[in-house]
């Protein structure tokens, strides 16, 4: 893929607040709640049925131990999975 990647240009700048194998994380660039955090691919693909199981369960493990960290390190009060 050659077009430019939103999310790749995130994880170049080195706004990574967490990652886990083939999973990283870091905060929305428009937040709708305080903490807001995206957890994605490093694989970039267009589709998340284009992902195997064990990329979406990192992404999920992730996730959880993302939602599981003290609230202070990310300043969520609550975790709300879309």
């Amino acid at each position: 893929m050659s077009e430019e990647c939103p999310f790749c240009e995130r994880i170049a700048a080195g706004e990574v607040v967490g990652e886990e194998g083939t999973a990283v994380a870091f905060p929305d660039a428009v937040p709708i709640t305080r903490g807001h955090t995206l957890v994605v691919p490093r694989r970039r693909e267009p589709d998340l049925l284009g992902l195997s199981t064990q990329e979406l369960d990192v992404m999920w493990h992730l996730a959880r131990r993302l939602c599981t960290e003290p609230a202070a390190e990310v300043g969520a009060d609550r975790s709300i999975w879309v």
